[in-house]
């Protein structure tokens, strides 16, 4: 019986031993990863000092790099995957990724990554990458729309902006504006407009849809049902339609050529001092203190009545894992989690002033500021426009609905009707629609 225990015990630490060397040699051996990223990533301090320390800490693991030119990619991106030269890990439009996760060309995440990892990141953001309840890809970073506003011209009007994480309703929103509007040299011009909004078509309607669209998504509107029809044609896009000509005719706060107004209209106006407060992008906020130091606030987008969530559109990129080899998955989610570990992603959001996706590291010092703190409440009422191949055609006739409306053409409920026959007309031509 001794014997047999002793025979049993010497093949058990046999097998250990061996079992250790297959670890170790398997931990030795290089695993290659192509890596297909931003081009604008290259020159940016944060990406080399990450880079060169995942190498130092990953010396089994050798990283080629090939940069795309971003939006423009994407056909590249499917070449690849159908003559199977796709990359091992890739940084997509987050538009982008539905379609990769419904055609099998994107892996999902779920068997990688850590619970306490996937929790640190917004919910938004975490529900757009996933498609039939796996997670395909995580958000770099993000940049929210947001109102900004003048505190010197507020405290001249006498008015006090809403508390710091707090919004107004429609109805405050538009009565501070109004207090804002002057005619300041008393030629019977107005000199200071109370909001500026953006109207043009401009990027296919990019930039005016995202920061129209968080006046939509308070609302409760959709963009598209859940068979893939348009769905804007309804009361919170009439609602928010109305707001816009109220805005502009109604109350008289938005100069009439607004309808051409691209987002640099609007920052250098607001720069000049034409605007009290500016529908815009986060990024702008730094710059336009630097014209009025100190005197640049943000606030919360409003809402139809209080005690509902403020909504805002963000966008971003998302890194995913393309690789369908169980060897190299492991060694590219060890990538993709070192570039969206918070050490990381606090570096890159210092040099290039985006907002972090982690929760986490919007609580470090960095992101005590009041922007901040408002763009971080913004966050967890975010949407982002969704990936669908029908969603460009929405975008581009909700834009023309938009310039229609602030050009006093047409009433919010013939614009949206007319948007909403074009998006069905040009998705069947495109058999986007059956």
């Amino acid at each position: 019986m001794r014997s047999m225990y002793k025979s049993s015990l010497i093949a058990c630490i046999v097998l250990i031993s061996v079992l250790a060397s297959y670890s170790f040699a398997m931990a030795a051996k290089k695993v290659e990863l192509v890596v297909w990223d931003l081009q604008g990533y290259s020159d940016q301090q944060w990406y080399k000092n990450a880079n060169k320390a995942f190498m130092e800490k990953h010396p089994n693991i050798k990283l080629e790099f090939e940069p795309h030119e971003g939006v423009p990619a994407r056909p590249k991106f499917i070449s690849a995957v159908r003559t199977g030269n796709a990359p091992d890990v890739g940084i997509l439009n987050l538009y982008w990724v539905k379609d990769f996760a419904m055609n099998g060309w994107i892996q999902p995440l779920d068997p990688l990554i850590e619970p306490e990892t996937r929790a640190d990141f917004f919910d938004g953001f975490l529900d757009y990458a996933s498609y039939d309840g796996k997670l395909y890809g995580l958000f770099t970073e993000t940049g929210v729309a947001t109102v900004l506003y003048r505190k010197d011209l507020f405290a001249e009007a006498g008015i006090n902006p809403p508390k710091l994480l707090e919004a107004w309703d429609f109805e405050e929103f538009a009565e501070a504006a109004k207090k804002l509007t002057k005619d300041v040299d008393g030629d019977g011009k107005i000199d200071i407009w109370g909001i500026g909004i953006s109207g043009s078509r401009t990027g296919g309607g990019g930039p005016t849809t995202f920061t129209q669209f968080p006046f939509f998504w308070a609302l409760g509107g959709e963009l598209i049902d859940e068979d893939g029809w348009p769905a804007f044609n309804s009361e919170a896009g009439l609602a928010s339609l109305q707001l816009y000509h109220d805005l502009v005719y109604k109350h008289g706060v938005s100069p009439r050529e607004s309808y051409s107004y691209t987002w640099d209209d609007i920052a250098r106006g607001f720069s000049a001092g034409q605007y009290a407060m500016a529908l815009l992008h986060n990024t702008h906020a730094p710059n336009m203190d630097k014209q009025f130091p100190g005197q640049v606030g943000a606030m919360l987008y409003p809402v139809p009545e209080h005690g509902i969530t403020s909504a805002t559109t963000a966008g971003g990129w998302i890194y995913s894992i393309l690789t369908d080899d169980p060897a190299k998955q492991q060694a590219a989610w060890e990538y993709v989690s070192w570039m969206l570990s918070p050490e990381v992603m606090k570096s890159m959001c210092a040099d290039i002033g985006g907002l972090p996706t982690r929760r986490s590291v919007f609580d470090d010092t960095m992101f005590a500021s009041d922007w901040n703190q408002v763009f971080g409440r913004q966050l967890e009422g975010a949407h982002m426009k969704p990936g669908d191949p029908i969603f460009p055609l929405i975008q581009d006739e909700f834009a023309v609905a938009i310039q229609e409306v602030m050009m006093n053409q047409k009433d919010p409920a013939t614009a949206l009707d007319d948007a909403e026959r074009n998006v069905v007309q040009r998705a069947k031509a495109t058999d986007i629609l059956k």
